[in-house]
Formats: structure tokens, C-alpha cells, sequence
């Protein structure tokens, strides 16, 4: 059967092959659009479409005045399911950096943070994850994160007016990195004991591109975060965008951990059925199924 792919898709994909098998490393340049023609048996034109398919995908980049070269970017291991969890937090005997730049030294990296504290108006997913009516006042600190000279991601945070206005609150007012021993948020009185994370793949508005420097083409993730404290008050919310070229995004699961489905009976439910009540073992009722055999616990972490 013949193939039905397209000159261009098929010199994109030797290409993209002969980059993996290593013929150019990192950084180096790709043969020129008229010598790939020649070698392919193509028009310029066609050489330059299949050039723009490996840019498009993150493989490559053009450089002003030397043409293409193989991206040098070394990923950064970003862990979502630790990154300011309790347990694992890097920075909590340091004033050096927040989490997120102690996660990165870790790596061999030099990570920086451009900040900027605006009062906005809450957008419907923020006003809805901070429990407060849209277009309600709340602190936005918006980050840009850099690693070794280079944008590599976008964490803007969103407080709500009264934790702003509270006592020590203003410190989430100053510009620039502002950084204390285990998180601000444990440094105000509300420590944050839960999150609620979602996440989504879409592709980067016009916005996104500018302050990370990325082509429309590259996919990104959206994490968003809601921090809650002792009080199960929603205090934070961070949504993250990590462009889908320079990020590994890495998870562990274990057997107790997330969410766990306990079948009761009736008597032992009666017992220990309240929504929000917390276990012994660190576990709380979260939900309760259609039918009344079983409920739903998340683990505090």
C-alpha cells in the first residue's frame, strides 16, 4: 500500500530519527534548508516546512544568522506530588529559597523568580477554588520562573483579601522573592495541611508565549493548586504553566496513598460518617457513594 504521508513528513521523520540516534548532539546546527533539498531529492520550500515541523515539536530552534540547531534544553524533573508537601520540602531550614528553588538546586540548577504583587479581579476558576464571588479582589503574585537564564515556567499565586490584610499579611505585598523557613503560608498562621491539584494539556495563549519565550506550537501544562489550612479555608491558589519542552513530569503511587474506597457496613458508617472528619491514621472522610456502601477517604498531606 503506498504511503500517504507527504514529503515534508517524511523528511521530518528521518530527521527527528537521525537527531534521537544522536548524528547531532545538543546545540549543534542541522545541515542547511538547501543542502537538506539536495540531499532529499526536495524543493526549499519542502526542506523548510519539515525544519519547521522539528521546531514546532521542541526538537530544534533557529538561531539568527546560523541557521538551525538541536535544542539544548536539559529537562527539569518537576514531582507535583511532593513539591511542598511536608515531608519532602527542601527548604524548610533555609531562607535561601522558596521550595521550588531548593527542588531546583537539587537538580545541579540555578533557579531564579521574576515577582510582581497586583490586586485583580478573580476569574471564575480562582474566585471558584477560594470559595469567594468572581470579580472579588484578590492578591495575585504573578511568577516567572528562571532557570539558568532562561524562562521556564509561569506560577502565578492568588490570595484572598483577608489573609492579605491580616496580621504579617502585608509581606505578601512586597515585589521580588520573598522567601522564610518552610513556605509564607506556614509563617502567617496558616500552614497549609491539604491540596487539591488539577491539571490540563492545552496549548499556550498569547500571554504564556511571551513571558516564557516559546513558540504557539508548544503544548504546555496547566497545574492548579488549591492549598487549604487547619481550618479547611482554601488560602492559595498557584496555577502553573510548564512548557511541554523542558519538563519531565514525575509521580509515585503507592498503595495508601490518594484517594481509597472503604466498604462498611452500616453501623461502623453511622459511626464515623461526617464529611471532613479525620482518622488516626491521617486519613479523612471525604465523600459519601450513592447507596451507602462505601466512602471515600483522602489522605491529609
Amino acid at each position: 500500500m503506498a504511503s500517504t504521508r507527504t514529503k515534508e513528513e517524511m523528511v521530518a521523520s528521518d530527521l527527528r530519527k537521525r537527531i534521537e540516534n544522536g548524528e547531532w548532539g545538543a546545540g549543534e546546527l542541522l545541515p542547511t534548508t538547501d543542502v537538506l533539498a539536495q540531499h532529499y531529492g526536495i524543493g526549499r520550500g519542502t526542506a523548510l516546512r519539515a525544519l519547521n515541523r522539528l521546531d514546532a515539536e521542541g526538537l530544534t530552534a533557529a538561531t539568527r544568522g546560523r541557521g538551525r540547531q538541536v535544542r539544548v534544553y536539559r529537562r527539569l524533573e518537576w514531582w507535583p506530588q511532593e513539591f511542598e508537601h511536608r515531608a519532602f520540602r527542601r527548604d524548610a531550614d533555609s531562607a535561601n529559597g522558596d521550595a521550588w528553588q531548593a527542588d531546583v538546586a537539587s537538580q545541579g540548577r540555578e533557579g531564579t523568580q521574576d515577582i510582581s504583587p497586583t490586586i485583580i479581579a478573580a476569574s471564575q476558576t480562582i474566585a471558584e477554588r477560594l470559595k469567594i464571588e468572581i470579580g472579588e479582589s484578590v492578591l495575585q503574585r504573578a511568577r516567572t520562573r528562571i532557570i539558568d537564564g532562561r524562562p521556564w515556567q509561569i506560577a502565578d499565586s492568588h490570595y484572598p483579601m483577608w489573609l492579605v490584610e491580616s496580621k504579617n499579611g502585608k509581606i505578601l505585598l512586597q515585589p521580588g522573592d520573598v522567601t522564610v523557613p518552610g513556605g509564607i503560608m506556614a509563617y502567617l498562621g496558616h500552614k497549609q495541611i491539604e491540596f487539591q491539584d488539577y491539571e490540563i494539556i492545552r496549548m499556550p495563549n498569547e500571554d504564556e508565549c511571551r513571558r516564557l519565550e516559546i513558540e504557539s506550537t508548544i503544548p504546555v501544562l496547566e497545574h492548579t493548586r488549591t492549598g487549604f489550612d487547619e481550618n479547611h479555608n482554601p488560602v492559595r491558589v498557584i496555577v502553573t504553566i510548564c512548557p511541554g519542552d523542558r519538563h519531565i513530569i514525575r509521580y509515585k503511587s503507592e498503595a495508601l496513598c490518594g484517594t481509597l474506597f472503604v466498604k462498611l457496613n452500616i453501623m461502623t458508617l453511622s459511626q464515623w460518617w461526617n464529611s471532613g472528619q479525620r482518622l488516626s491514621n491521617g486519613w479523612h472522610v471525604r465523600e459519601l457513594t450513592s447507596g451507602y456502601h462505601c466512602i471515600m477517604l483522602n489522605h491529609a498531606s
